[in-house]
């Protein structure tokens, strides 16, 4: 075998078809993770309209709210630039009675931590 055709060590031992075959599943796992998150995604991060029906606080606090977490009543959401980064972003959801720093995440239940009291 040339050094050309070893590929690095996560693929020692697999031809070219089958590294192709491998490497084409994970583009389709991450692909449909994709394509189930889209919709949400796309709606929570819809700055065009911040009081549209489905507006990001609506959005971010009936997602906590099917986590245990309380939010009585959801008053903004702003996503986070410092802490988001392209794969996992980073909101602030200000509740009436907490203020929660929720991260999302691809076919995981979201990353919530309360950050300080209600408003």
């Amino acid at each position: 075998m040339r050094t050309s055709d070893r590929g690095h060590a996560g693929h020692r031992g697999m031809t070219r078809t089958e590294r192709a075959v491998q490497n084409n599943s994970i583009a389709a796992g991450l692909l449909g993770a994709l394509l189930v998150l889209a919709p949400t995604l796309a709606l929570a991060d819809d700055a065009a309209d911040p009081n549209g029906p489905e507006a990001p606080a609506t959005i971010l606090a009936g997602q906590i709210r099917q986590q245990g977490h309380p939010c009585d009543k959801s008053l903004s959401a702003s996503r986070d630039p410092t802490l988001s980064t392209a794969h996992q972003p980073v909101w602030i959801l200000v509740c009436s009675n907490a203020t929660y720093q929720i991260s999302v995440r691809a076919d995981q239940a979201a990353s919530v931590e309360v950050i300080g009291g209600g408003q």
